[in-house]
Protein backbone atom coordinates (compact mmCIF):
# COMPACT_ATOMS: atom_id res chain seq x y z
CA UNK A 1 0.00 0.00 0.00
CA UNK A 2 1.17 3.28 -0.82
CA UNK A 3 2.38 5.79 2.11
CA UNK A 4 -0.30 8.04 0.54
CA UNK A 5 -3.28 6.16 0.91
CA UNK A 6 -5.05 5.72 4.52
CA UNK A 7 -8.09 5.02 6.33
CA UNK A 8 -10.18 7.63 8.04
CA UNK A 9 -12.82 6.90 11.09
CA UNK A 10 -14.83 9.39 12.87
CA UNK A 11 -15.89 8.28 16.47
CA UNK A 12 -18.00 10.82 19.41
CA UNK A 13 -18.15 8.59 22.48
CA UNK A 14 -16.18 6.01 24.21
CA UNK A 15 -18.32 3.42 22.97
CA UNK A 16 -17.97 4.05 19.29
CA UNK A 17 -14.33 5.06 19.50
CA UNK A 18 -13.95 1.50 20.84
CA UNK A 19 -15.67 0.35 18.36
CA UNK A 20 -14.04 1.78 15.43
CA UNK A 21 -11.04 0.41 17.18
CA UNK A 22 -12.17 -2.91 16.44
CA UNK A 23 -13.16 -2.06 12.81
CA UNK A 24 -9.17 -0.61 12.29
CA UNK A 25 -7.76 -4.03 13.71
CA UNK A 26 -9.71 -5.93 11.04
CA UNK A 27 -7.85 -3.52 8.43
CA UNK A 28 -4.80 -4.33 9.99
CA UNK A 29 -5.39 -8.07 9.63
CA UNK A 30 -5.34 -7.71 5.77
CA UNK A 31 -3.29 -4.44 5.23
CA UNK A 32 -0.93 -4.52 8.06
CA UNK A 33 1.29 -1.33 8.39
CA UNK A 34 -1.58 0.61 6.60
CA UNK A 35 -1.94 4.55 7.83
CA UNK A 36 -4.94 5.96 9.65
CA UNK A 37 -6.51 8.74 11.35
CA UNK A 38 -9.19 9.23 13.79
CA UNK A 39 -11.15 11.81 14.07
CA UNK A 40 -12.65 12.05 17.81
CA UNK A 41 -13.59 14.20 21.32
CA UNK A 42 -12.14 10.71 23.13
CA UNK A 43 -8.20 11.85 21.78
CA UNK A 44 -6.68 9.90 25.01
CA UNK A 45 -8.70 6.93 24.51
CA UNK A 46 -8.28 7.32 20.59
CA UNK A 47 -4.24 7.16 20.77
CA UNK A 48 -4.24 3.88 22.97
CA UNK A 49 -6.02 2.50 19.34
CA UNK A 50 -4.64 4.70 16.32
CA UNK A 51 -1.57 6.30 15.35
CA UNK A 52 -2.91 9.43 14.60
CA UNK A 53 -6.05 11.12 16.52
CA UNK A 54 -7.24 14.34 15.92
CA UNK A 55 -9.93 16.41 18.29
CA UNK A 56 -13.02 16.93 16.26
CA UNK A 57 -13.68 20.62 16.18
CA UNK A 58 -17.64 21.13 18.20
CA UNK A 59 -18.66 17.64 18.01
CA UNK A 60 -22.70 17.49 17.95
CA UNK A 61 -22.61 13.20 18.46
CA UNK A 62 -24.65 13.27 15.35
CA UNK A 63 -23.89 11.83 11.75
CA UNK A 64 -22.99 16.15 10.96
CA UNK A 65 -19.51 15.39 13.04
CA UNK A 66 -18.49 12.79 10.03
CA UNK A 67 -18.53 15.00 6.71
CA UNK A 68 -15.95 17.78 7.44
CA UNK A 69 -13.09 15.37 8.72
CA UNK A 70 -13.40 14.28 5.20
CA UNK A 71 -12.31 17.33 3.87
CA UNK A 72 -9.01 17.52 6.54
CA UNK A 73 -8.15 13.93 5.67
CA UNK A 74 -4.06 14.04 5.00
CA UNK A 75 -3.91 11.11 2.68
CA UNK A 76 -3.91 11.15 -1.55
CA UNK A 77 -6.57 8.43 -1.67
CA UNK A 78 -9.23 7.86 1.65
CA UNK A 79 -11.05 5.08 2.86
CA UNK A 80 -13.56 5.92 5.08
CA UNK A 81 -15.16 3.85 7.07
CA UNK A 82 -18.34 3.83 9.97
CA UNK A 83 -17.28 2.41 13.54
CA UNK A 84 -19.54 -0.33 12.84
CA UNK A 85 -17.45 -1.97 9.86
CA UNK A 86 -15.14 -5.20 9.66
CA UNK A 87 -12.85 -5.45 6.87
CA UNK A 88 -12.77 -9.30 5.44
CA UNK A 89 -10.90 -9.10 2.35
CA UNK A 90 -8.04 -6.64 0.77
CA UNK A 91 -9.19 -3.65 -0.52
CA UNK A 92 -6.44 -2.66 -2.38
CA UNK A 93 -8.68 -2.49 -5.53
CA UNK A 94 -10.72 0.65 -4.13
CA UNK A 95 -7.11 2.73 -3.79
CA UNK A 96 -6.45 1.71 -7.33
CA UNK A 97 -10.17 2.85 -8.73
CA UNK A 98 -8.93 6.37 -6.90
CA UNK A 99 -6.72 6.54 -10.08
CA UNK A 100 -9.49 6.99 -12.75
CA UNK A 101 -12.61 8.18 -10.27
CA UNK A 102 -12.53 10.57 -7.37
CA UNK A 103 -15.49 9.12 -5.47
CA UNK A 104 -16.59 5.65 -4.59
CA UNK A 105 -19.88 4.96 -2.37
CA UNK A 106 -22.46 1.91 -2.33
CA UNK A 107 -26.08 1.87 -2.59
CA UNK A 108 -28.12 1.72 0.65
CA UNK A 109 -30.63 -0.97 1.37
CA UNK A 110 -33.39 1.45 1.53
CA UNK A 111 -34.34 3.49 -1.51
CA UNK A 112 -35.89 6.22 -0.14
CA UNK A 113 -37.12 8.93 -2.47
CA UNK A 114 -35.92 12.62 -2.02
CA UNK A 115 -38.02 15.04 -4.43
CA UNK A 116 -35.26 17.09 -5.40
CA UNK A 117 -33.67 14.28 -7.03
CA UNK A 118 -34.31 12.29 -10.50
CA UNK A 119 -36.57 8.93 -9.64
CA UNK A 120 -33.62 6.52 -10.86
CA UNK A 121 -31.28 7.99 -8.71
CA UNK A 122 -32.47 6.19 -5.02
CA UNK A 123 -30.16 6.55 -1.61
CA UNK A 124 -26.82 6.06 -1.21
CA UNK A 125 -24.93 4.95 1.97
CA UNK A 126 -22.10 6.57 3.65
CA UNK A 127 -20.85 4.33 5.37
CA UNK A 128 -18.16 3.51 3.56
CA UNK A 129 -16.47 5.52 0.64
CA UNK A 130 -13.26 6.11 -1.02
CA UNK A 131 -12.26 9.39 -2.14
CA UNK A 132 -9.25 11.12 -3.64
CA UNK A 133 -9.21 13.64 -0.58
CA UNK A 134 -6.01 15.28 -2.40
CA UNK A 135 -8.12 16.83 -4.85
CA UNK A 136 -9.35 20.25 -4.38
CA UNK A 137 -13.23 19.57 -6.45
CA UNK A 138 -13.10 16.57 -3.69
CA UNK A 139 -12.27 19.05 -0.55
CA UNK A 140 -15.19 21.75 -2.04
CA UNK A 141 -17.99 18.91 -2.51
CA UNK A 142 -17.48 17.77 0.95
CA UNK A 143 -17.61 21.00 2.46
CA UNK A 144 -21.00 21.73 -0.06
CA UNK A 145 -22.26 18.74 2.05
CA UNK A 146 -21.45 19.92 5.07
CA UNK A 147 -23.24 23.26 4.92
CA UNK A 148 -26.12 21.65 2.76
CA UNK A 149 -26.39 19.30 5.80
CA UNK A 150 -26.70 21.89 8.12
CA UNK A 151 -29.34 23.94 6.06
CA UNK A 152 -31.27 20.07 5.57
CA UNK A 153 -31.70 19.76 9.42
CA UNK A 154 -32.25 23.57 10.14
CA UNK A 155 -35.42 23.69 7.81
CA UNK A 156 -36.40 20.41 9.22
CA UNK A 157 -35.68 21.05 12.79
CA UNK A 158 -34.32 17.74 13.90
CA UNK A 159 -31.00 16.15 13.04
CA UNK A 160 -31.78 13.53 9.73
CA UNK A 161 -29.13 11.45 8.43
CA UNK A 162 -26.61 12.72 6.07
CA UNK A 163 -27.16 10.30 3.37
CA UNK A 164 -30.57 11.93 2.25
CA UNK A 165 -28.19 15.14 1.65
CA UNK A 166 -25.71 13.43 -0.17
CA UNK A 167 -28.22 12.14 -2.81
CA UNK A 168 -29.45 15.38 -2.96
CA UNK A 169 -25.94 16.78 -4.20
CA UNK A 170 -23.87 13.91 -5.43
CA UNK A 171 -25.99 13.42 -8.67
CA UNK A 172 -25.43 16.92 -9.62
CA UNK A 173 -21.82 17.49 -8.90
CA UNK A 174 -18.97 17.32 -11.26
CA UNK A 175 -16.96 14.83 -9.23
CA UNK A 176 -16.35 11.60 -11.29
CA UNK A 177 -17.70 9.05 -9.15
CA UNK A 178 -19.10 5.46 -9.32
CA UNK A 179 -21.52 3.04 -7.16
CA UNK A 180 -19.60 0.16 -5.72
CA UNK A 181 -20.96 -3.44 -5.37
CA UNK A 182 -22.53 -4.76 -2.19
CA UNK A 183 -18.89 -6.70 -1.58
CA UNK A 184 -17.52 -3.64 -0.45
CA UNK A 185 -20.40 -2.12 2.13
CA UNK A 186 -22.56 -5.49 2.81
CA UNK A 187 -25.05 -4.00 4.88
CA UNK A 188 -26.64 -7.26 7.58
CA UNK A 189 -29.35 -5.08 9.04
CA UNK A 190 -31.32 -5.72 5.55
CA UNK A 191 -31.39 -8.48 3.28
CA UNK A 192 -28.41 -8.54 1.33
CA UNK A 193 -27.65 -10.43 -2.17
CA UNK A 194 -24.36 -11.34 -4.08
CA UNK A 195 -23.38 -12.91 -7.84
CA UNK A 196 -21.87 -15.73 -8.12
CA UNK A 197 -17.97 -15.39 -7.85
CA UNK A 198 -18.48 -11.77 -5.37
CA UNK A 199 -16.60 -12.08 -1.90
CA UNK A 200 -17.53 -9.44 1.12
CA UNK A 201 -14.78 -7.08 1.54
CA UNK A 202 -16.60 -5.08 4.32
CA UNK A 203 -19.00 -5.74 6.53
CA UNK A 204 -21.52 -3.06 7.68
CA UNK A 205 -23.72 -3.64 10.84
CA UNK A 206 -23.68 -4.64 14.82
CA UNK A 207 -23.68 -7.48 14.94
CA UNK A 208 -22.00 -9.41 17.62
CA UNK A 209 -20.47 -12.30 14.87
CA UNK A 210 -20.11 -9.77 11.83
CA UNK A 211 -16.04 -11.82 10.63
CA UNK A 212 -18.17 -14.93 10.76
CA UNK A 213 -21.17 -13.22 9.02
CA UNK A 214 -18.47 -12.42 6.96
CA UNK A 215 -17.03 -15.92 7.05
CA UNK A 216 -19.99 -17.93 5.78
CA UNK A 217 -21.36 -15.48 2.86
CA UNK A 218 -17.94 -16.19 1.71
CA UNK A 219 -18.14 -20.00 1.76
CA UNK A 220 -19.91 -20.45 -1.88
CA UNK A 221 -18.99 -17.52 -4.33
CA UNK A 222 -19.77 -20.36 -6.96
CA UNK A 223 -23.68 -19.45 -6.59
CA UNK A 224 -26.00 -16.63 -5.83
CA UNK A 225 -26.59 -15.80 -2.19
CA UNK A 226 -29.22 -14.21 -0.46
CA UNK A 227 -28.66 -12.79 2.92
CA UNK A 228 -30.97 -12.45 5.75
CA UNK A 229 -30.39 -10.78 9.12
CA UNK A 230 -33.00 -13.25 10.90
CA UNK A 231 -36.06 -15.55 10.01
CA UNK A 232 -37.98 -12.08 10.57
CA UNK A 233 -36.68 -10.95 7.54
CA UNK A 234 -37.20 -13.75 5.48
CA UNK A 235 -40.61 -13.73 6.34
CA UNK A 236 -41.75 -10.52 5.56
CA UNK A 237 -40.05 -10.90 2.33
CA UNK A 238 -41.49 -10.89 -0.90
CA UNK A 239 -40.12 -13.44 -2.79
CA UNK A 240 -41.62 -14.46 -5.81
CA UNK A 241 -40.50 -17.29 -8.79
CA UNK A 242 -40.94 -17.94 -12.60
CA UNK A 243 -43.88 -19.45 -12.26
CA UNK A 244 -47.43 -19.12 -10.22
CA UNK A 245 -47.53 -22.34 -8.60
CA UNK A 246 -43.56 -22.43 -6.88
CA UNK A 247 -44.61 -18.80 -6.12
CA UNK A 248 -47.74 -20.14 -4.26
CA UNK A 249 -45.73 -22.71 -2.78
CA UNK A 250 -42.95 -20.42 -1.15
CA UNK A 251 -45.41 -18.04 0.07
CA UNK A 252 -46.79 -20.90 1.78
CA UNK A 253 -43.24 -22.51 3.15
CA UNK A 254 -42.99 -18.59 4.93
CA UNK A 255 -46.35 -18.20 6.12
CA UNK A 256 -45.59 -21.16 8.23
CA UNK A 257 -41.93 -19.11 9.09
CA UNK A 258 -44.33 -16.01 9.80
CA UNK A 259 -46.42 -18.03 12.54
CA UNK A 260 -43.33 -18.29 14.94
CA UNK A 261 -43.73 -14.15 15.47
Amino acid sequence: MEDSNGFLFVASRKSHVLEAARSWESVLRHHPGAQSILFTDCPDLGRDYFPEVRVMKNPTGTHADKILPLAESPFEKTIFLDTDTRVVGPLDDLFSMLDRYEFLLARDPWAHHVAATPDPIRQYNSGVMALRTQYSSVRTFVLEWSEHYKELVNRRDRYIGDQYSLQELLPFSDLRWMILSAEYNFRTVAPAYLRGHEKVKILHGRQEELEVIGGRVNQHTGSFRVFFPNLRTLAEAEIFTGSRGSTVLVRVLLFLVKLFF
